[in-house]
């Protein structure tokens, strides 16, 4: 997990998926010490974490299918009140240009 510290410290900001969200919260078993020191980088403020209100809408969708409101309200919770996480609205601009990078 060292790369992965050494990386995050040569950036001011990085943006987040919805997958390190739920990798995060599932503890997945091959990304946990991965997205760990994501979280951990992020929340002492090595970087600022932006993501948009589209990871939002990912990671509740399910919960609502399930009936778990408690769950999808619980992960806003949590979304609201991570130190150094920024969450953005998406217009029209930064969705092409989130589109242009993704396809690099």
């Amino acid at each position: 997990m060292a790369e992965i510290g050494e990386a995050l410290r040569r950036h001011k900001r990085i943006g987040m998926d919805t997958s390190v969200f739920i990798c995060h919260n599932e503890g997945h078993p091959r990304y946990a010490d991965t997205v760990s020191t994501i979280f951990r980088r992020m929340t002492d403020a090595t970087f600022e974490g932006v993501t948009s209100v589209l990871a939002l809408m990912e990671l509740v969708v399910r919960p609502f299918q399930l009936g778990r409101e408690d769950i999808a309200q619980t992960y806003e919770l949590v979304l609201d009140n991570l130190p150094n996480l920024r969450i953005v609205d998406v217009d029209r601009v930064t969705a092409r240009r989130t589109a242009q990078l993704r396809a690099k």
